[in-house]
């Protein structure tokens, strides 16, 4: 026998616990059994369908890093907080588990080949195939998938199927004769949930007692916990103990192949009248079902009408507390569910929140740089204009101080032209009054000369003509210089 075998079936997996655990609190007997186990025999058959087991648990073709039950366990606590937000999880919750479902179906028509229909038959009718249909409904559906305020549709395993099927047929592989055995499978999870919802608190308390509580919930610890809790690794080692006849209730592991034999055979006699009552038992549950499924649908009616006008009453009373109660649970919400969401998460999406958080530091730290630059370029900017406004000023003082030099200049030519033209008057006046004296004492000296002869007279004539002559000639030369000293002036305004 395949030595992985030996190990999954030892009483020592910790697996096993769990699935009985869950399995008794949905009214089914101890299913996880003891085995006779063969020394030889089917070893190569048996590790590849071991194998094809232990895919459907974290690592193989399942999404999720947590096993099954922790995943489920999240969601049913999130739903419970009324988490919002949980939609992509719980899409990842109904794809893996239409791929275990497929799964199983693929285990049970390799496991008991024959016809689909019989083989589905044979396995639905055995304890131990009942027990894998009750974990199913109950722990891959109905505990991560129920709503809070709603009931679980009738048929939420297979609409969950045929939402994802396939997906699921990608990630199996499935052959024909296990998407026929599948059908009946459906029907039987499709009840199985439906009847777990009433006890999902309990379910959900038997799970939270038999996991571990883990050191953190990251990567390292879940894939830990999957290793050591390899959920359908060990469902499936239990099929094939089943199939194989090693089943023997009470008999101690690793008896002599004799004892097994004998065992097998009073074994398979048991099984077929277990399968024979079984059935009947399954008629008469199906007809009680029908009944119950009728009454319990007038129930539900009535109970529908009266948990509505309860949750209008709540409502009203919800709406007066809305604000505060939705800020408090959005506040709770946010710290347990970071905590909720990140157990249950795959690696992907942690992986997705770790990118996007360095992104998000990248970013922050991008603006950060963006503003510190803005912000030097700005005190920069700031420096340089008060720099030009210096200079401005300096420049603007120093040409009121130049353009009054100018005019201080200006103001000393004008009052020295002045003084210059004063005393070129003063000076001309007193060469008229000296010119005067001189006529006058020409005329003096004339009246006394009165005999002077005329060529004196003459003389004295001529040389008063010419002395006309040179006052005009110095009056225009003095009127010639003032309009040169005038346009002096003007330019130098």
């Amino acid at each position: 026998m395949s030595p992985d075998l030996r190990r999954i079936l030892a009483p020592e997996n910790e697996a096993l616990p769990l699935l009985d655990a869950v399995n008794a609190v949905l009214g089914g007997a101890a299913w996880v059994q003891r085995f006779v186990l063969p020394a030889a025999g089917h070893i190569e058959a048996d590790e590849a369908l071991l194998k094809r087991g232990a895919r459907l648990d974290p690592g193989g073709c399942i999404a999720s890093v947590a096993i099954s039950a922790r995943s489920s366990l999240a969601l049913y606590d999130a739903h419970q907080d009324w988490a919002v937000g949980m939609s992509d999880l719980e899409d990842e919750a109904a794809r893996d588990a239409a791929v275990r479902l497929l799964g199983i179906a693929e285990l049970v028509a390799k496991l008991w080949p024959g016809a689909p229909e019989q083989s589905a038959h044979w396995f639905l009718a055995h304890p131990a195939g009942q027990a894998v249909v009750r974990w199913l409904g109950a722990v891959e559906v109905a505990l991560p998938l129920t709503p809070l305020d709603e009931p679980l549709d009738r048929d939420a395993a297979s609409k969950l199927y045929r939402a994802w099927r396939t997906h699921a047929v990608d990630e199996i592989a499935a052959s024909s004769e296990a998407e026929a055995v599948i059908i009946p499978l459906l029907s039987a999870v499709d009840d199985a949930a439906f009847a777990a919802q009433a006890q999902l608190d309990r379910l959900a308390e038997i799970v939270r007692h038999g996991l571990r509580a883990l050191p953190d919930s990251g990567r390292d610890a879940l894939t830990e916990e999957a290793r050591r809790v390899p959920l359908f690794a060990s469902i499936t080692g239990q099929m094939i103990a089943v199939a194989r006849g090693w089943e023997v209730r009470g008999a101690p592991l690793d008896e002599a192949a004799g004892g097994a034999e004998e065992a097998r055979v009073a074994e398979e006699a048991r099984v077929a009248e277990e399968a024979r009552v079984a059935e009947e038992a399954r008629v008469a549950e199906e007809a009680r079902v029908a009944e119950e499924a009728r009454v319990a649908e007038e129930a539900r009616v009535a109970e529908e009408a009266r948990v509505a006008e309860e949750a209008r009453v709540a409502e009203e009373a919800r709406v007066l507390e809305a604000a505060r109660v939705v800020e408090e649970a959005r506040v709770a919400e946010e710290a347990r569910l970071a905590e909720a969401a990140r157990v249950a998460e795959e690696l992907r999406v942690a992986e997705e929140a770790r990118v996007a958080a360095e992104l998000r530091v990248a970013e922050e730290a991008r603006v950060a740089e963006e503003l510190r630059v803005a912000e030097e370029a700005r005190v920069a900017e700031e420096a340089r204009l008060e720099e030009e406004l210096r200079l401005a000023e300096e420049a603007r003082v120093a040409e009121e101080a130049r353009v009054a030099g100018e005019a201080r200049l200006a103001e000393e030519v004008r009052v020295a032209e002045e003084a210059r033209l004063a005393e070129e008057v003063r000076v001309a006046e007193e060469a008229r009054l000296a010119e005067e004296v001189r006529v006058a004492e020409a005329r003096v000296a004339e009246e006394a000369r009165v005999a002077e002869e005329a060529r004196v007279a003459e003389e004295a004539r001529v040389a008063e003509e010419a002395r006309v002559a040179e006052e005009a000639r110095l009056a225009e030369a003095a009127r010639v210089a003032e309009e040169a000293r005038r346009a002096e002036e003007a330019r130098v305004v």
